[in-house]
């Protein structure tokens, strides 16, 4: 797990991770194959089928994709990105209703709603690094959400520096805009 702490341009800070279980973490991924490869060899077994047992193996790393590509995240002011070869997704902070520390992670559970599959947007992000920073990185974000900059955060960190720019110094005169007359 490699992860790098930056402050972007609108001084907001930003971590990227790149977490690849058959890098950072190679005894569970190998006991995982191991534990594949005796399903399919069952499945072979019991079914007396090649086909059968080629079909399992197929579902078993479909179903742990995870666990075989290596998948980058972004926390910034942006919400949370993952990049993988299978494609990108972000989530806004706003969608990001709580979040739970474990000791080598942590899960970002999505905003309430009635669908069945809420759950499955779900997000857990490992590190082998301390998670106090990872931590400490969602809690300034969750504030920020909730004092009411929360989707807009760089927006509002935009629009307050744009403020300062347009501001005349005190030595130049302010441009009157010409006044028009019906």
């Amino acid at each position: 797990m490699s992860s790098t702490l930056r402050d972007t341009k609108s001084r907001h800070p930003e971590i990227q991770l790149v977490n690849w279980p058959v890098r950072d973490e190679w005894i569970a991924t190998l006991v995982s194959a191991i534990f594949f490869a005796l399903i399919v060899v069952l499945v072979r077994v019991t079914a007396d089928s090649t086909l059968s047992a080629f079909l399992a193996f197929v579902a078993l790393l479909v179903c742990s994709w995870k666990m075989w590509i290596p998948i980058s995240f972004t926390l910034g002011p942006r919400g949370i990105s993952s990049k993988s070869i299978l494609g990108n997704n972000r989530l806004a902070w706003r969608e990001i209703d709580h979040y739970k520390t474990h000791r080598r992670g942590v899960m970002l559970y999505c905003t309430e709603n009635n669908s069945p599959l809420a759950n499955l947007r779900s997000i857990y992000i490992a590190t082998s690094e301390p998670v106090e920073e990872l931590q400490q990185l969602i809690d300034y974000y969750q504030e920020l959400r909730r004092t009411g900059t929360g989707s807009s955060i760089l927006r509002h960190a935009d629009t307050g520096s744009t403020q300062q720019q347009s501001k005349p110094k005190d030595n130049e005169p302010e441009n009157e805009s010409p006044s028009h007359s019906s």
